[in-house]
């Protein structure tokens, strides 16, 4: 399907949803942690990713005729998990899938419906997505967002192991991360051979292997493999925010837990992702009843 190379390579999709050409710029959007990530960027017609010393991908697109014409420029294999899933096919049977089990008057069977022109990209650099995914343990997205960039400024450039590896506490702490996510970040970076293997096996096993890394529990996973593998049925469990849009969505509660978020969404196994997705992107969000979490720069200390 896509032949990559450093030259260029020309591919054409037709439509799959039947409404519209596939909105590419959204699609790549829900590969990003936040919107100043240092080792990726987007703009209206264009996705830009470097992989550090295994390459780099560029995709250029535009529509005509109902055809979406992808342009690509990879230094990446040929194989490589970002470039051999750039159709929305998948989502189309998810959203078939769940659709069928709503009924047709409901908010959400619309919600659903609206995401019919988007895709799920694979960043398949997991390494890459579980650092942000550990920065973003218990603190806000606009700090971690800034930790992040921090760090790959330390590191000058895409944060590779070997360099993670060699870092101190202090030096960690420099940055604004405290011991605890510190340790987690030099557990991935023992397990870093292990973990680029799993770019090329499926959620399942890299799941279980994922689990045995301390530091790291079922949110951080979700955030990674949704992005890294494109798991359409990740819930990232033990979020701030995530349950009480779901449950503010689907039942009009203002307030909910994890356990009532699950039991809703348990119906759309294996595709939980897919509806929690077109639920933060299209409901109202519950009435905020506290400041969130607070805000602490341990560099002064």
């Amino acid at each position: 399907m896509v032949i990559s190379s450093p030259a260029i390579t020309l591919l054409a999709e037709p439509n799959q949803t039947g409404l519209c050409p596939t909105d590419y710029y959204e699609s790549f959007k829900r590969l990003f942690h936040h919107s100043r990530d240092p080792i990726a960027s987007l703009s209206a017609d264009n996705y830009r990713r470097t992989y550090g010393v295994k390459g780099d991908l560029s995709i250029t697109w535009s529509s005509d005729s109902g055809q979406n014409n992808l342009v690509i420029r990879s230094t990446l294999p040929a194989n490589h998990r970002a470039i051999q899933h750039l159709d929305n096919s998948e989502t189309q049977t998810a959203i078939e899938k769940i659709i069928s089990l709503v009924p047709a008057d409901s908010a959400l069977h619309t919600w659903v419906k609206h995401s019919g022109n988007l895709f799920h990209p694979r960043s398949g650099d997991l390494w890459a997505e579980l650092i942000p995914a550990v920065l973003g343990q218990r603190i806000t997205s606009k700090v971690a967002s800034a930790q992040w960039r921090r760090l790959h400024t330390f590191c000058d450039g895409y944060i590779e192991h070997e360099t993670l590896r060699q870092m101190s506490y202090t030096e960690f702490h420099r940055l604004g991360v405290e011991k605890a996510r510190a340790r987690t970040l030099l557990s991935l970076a023992d397990a870093h051979n292990a973990i680029e293997q799993a770019d090329t096996q499926s959620v399942e096993p890299t799941y279980q292997l994922l689990m045995t890394i301390p530091g790291i529990g079922p949110w951080t996973i979700s955030e990674a493999l949704r992005r890294s593998h494109g798991w359409l049925d990740a819930v990232s469990v033990g979020d701030f925010h995530l349950c009480h849009h779901v449950v503010f969505a689907l039942t009009g509660r203002h307030r909910g837990t994890d356990g009532e978020m699950l039991e809703l969404l348990e119906p759309f196994r294996p595709y939980r992702w897919i509806v929690v997705d077109s639920i933060l992107r299209n409901a109202a969000s519950p009435p905020r009843k506290s400041a969130g979490l607070p805000t602490i720069d341990i560099r002064r200390f």
